[in-house]
């Protein structure tokens, strides 16, 4: 089981594309999900459930076997092994817990297994999509079996009252568009377009594959730009000595440009899954008040914030959207218990690093981006105070200026604790930050540990002397 190579020889292609083996493998089943996607539509779309979920699983399991050939197996095991937790231990919490024990340890032991001290693309990929799948499948049959007027509308949006049955659940997992990279989508949802209950008729037009193909072709854009860039900002370049004798700020912009690359990538594979689930259909969200169908139900990002973001919200708004919006109803939300937010929201981000894997640089990374994000929240809560307006509201003399520094300091600031994220070892990614002189590091820890004791009271003293002098004119 050691070898998890993929069924077939690819290996011409692999010399022409300059790619991986493992990687190539993965674009060709991305690509491959578009003929798999005008088929279901032709044969199977609106026809027996029992044959779409059928169809499902065959095409999602050759996919995995081409991809991973004999290590397609683990997600046969946990698909089945959830199954039979579910129906076993039924709709209560220890069920839920059993759960998520049981798929969080089985990805864990497989990042052990398989670490490489790299960033590898083997079974382990897509099974931390599916993962969160499985987990979401024991929630949404929790809470179907609830006093509904305790849970939150959100909750009762996913609710499931009975549990799928095992060729639903193939069928749920094994989706050929959301199988390999994702997206996250529920067991509701699914069922739904299955049954042909997502949309009327009348709304199912053409439509979706004109969106679904747009989608492909940013994808195809991104990938292209990555191909062509990334020799340019690589981690070889980040770790070269040639790095190391830049000027201090020609070494900041190398980061900035280089997390951009590099995340080109992860944009590029997203695109196209997306495009895939829109021409299946599933990805539908309703329509615009102009009664035109909205395609964007699965969509993971949302590239025009994405490129023009100059908050670290806007990073969050835009990227990877469905798996953050998982955490937010399955994990963050579930912490309200804990009574406070930054705990939540630490554990939460602390939950995402575990779930990428068992490096370093992933929970250096998502500890970073939290401690940023205090930061950014204090000191819009400062400015909110001063101005009583929003920067949208503010002059264009004003909020010109505002949003080229932030933008340059979200950006700076996300680039540096992606270096962690990309690079993962403490040794590699300590020789980028150390050239660096740890600036990001030192600024955070000044700020947090002044705030509190100095920034955050002479900031309330000057505010709340401004009141009463307001208050006397008046």
């Amino acid at each position: 089981m050691a070898d998890c190579g993929g069924f077939g020889n690819i290996d011409v292609l692999v010399k022409a594309s300059g790619l991986s083996d493992a990687a190539l493998r993965l674009v060709i089943a991305l690509f491959s999900a578009y003929p798999l996607a005008f088929l279901y539509q032709a044969l199977f779309y609106r026809t027996k459930p029992v044959l779409q979920h059928v169809y499902f699983t065959i095409c999602g399991l050759s996919l995995a076997l081409f991809g991973y050939g004999w290590c397609a197996v683990h997600s046969l095991i946990t698909i089945i092994s959830s199954y039979l937790l579910v129906h076993i231990l039924g709709p209560s919490i220890n069920m839920v817990v059993v759960m998520f024990l049981f798929n969080m340890g089985y990805l864990l032991s497989g990042y052990v297994y398989y670490a490489s001290g790299e960033y590898d693309v083997n079974w382990t990929t897509p099974q931390c999509i599916l993962c969160l799948r499985l987990i979401s499948v024991a929630w949404d049959y929790y809470d179907g079996n609830q006093d509904q007027e305790k849970i939150s509308a959100d909750q009762k949006t996913t609710a499931i009252e009975t549990p799928p049955t095992l060729l639903e659940m193939m069928g749920l997992c094994y989706f050929y568009g959301g199988f390999l990279v994702g997206p996250q989508f529920q067991t509701k949802g699914y069922l739904a377009f299955v049954n042909g209950t997502l949309m009327d008729k009348k709304d199912d037009d053409n439509g979706r594959v004109a969106s679904g193909l747009k989608r492909m072709a940013l994808g195809i854009l991104y990938l292209s730009l990555y191909g062509a860039l990334h020799p340019w900002f690589s981690e070889t370049g980040l770790l070269s000595d040639e790095f190391q004798g830049y000027s201090f700020l020609a070494k900041v912009w190398y980061i900035v440009f280089y997390s951009k690359v590099a995340f080109m990538k992860y944009l590029a594979v997203w695109l196209l899954s997306e495009g895939s689930c829109i021409i299946s259909g599933i990805s539908f969200n309703g329509k615009t008040e102009d009664g035109v169908a909205k395609w964007d139900g699965l969509r993971n990002i949302q590239v025009s914030v994405y490129e023009t973001m100059h908050t670290f919200q806007d990073c969050i708004d835009s990227f990877n959207i469905n798996t953050n919006k998982w955490v937010l109803r399955y994990f963050f939300k579930r912490l309200r218990f804990l009574g406070n937010k930054n705990l939540s929201h630490f554990l939460t981000l602390m939950f995402l690093a575990l779930w990428h894997g068992l490096f370093v640089g992933y929970f250096t990374c998502f500890f970073g981006e939290f401690v940023i994000m205090l930061m950014e929240k204090q000191v819009q809560t400062m400015w909110y105070t001063v101005t009583k307006k929003p920067l949208s509201e503010m002059p264009a003399y004003v909020k010109l200026p505002v949003i080229l520094t932030s933008t340059f300091i979200v950006h700076f600031g996300l680039a540096y604790f992606l270096v962690s994220f990309n690079l993962l070892t403490v040794s590699r990614f300590h020789k980028v930050w150390s050239s660096i002189y740890y600036i990001v590091p030192v600024i955070l820890v000044i700020w947090h540990s002044l705030y509190p004791i100095l920034i955050n009271p002479v900031f309330k003293k000057m505010t709340q002397g401004e009141k009463d002098r307001s208050k006397k004119e008046n």
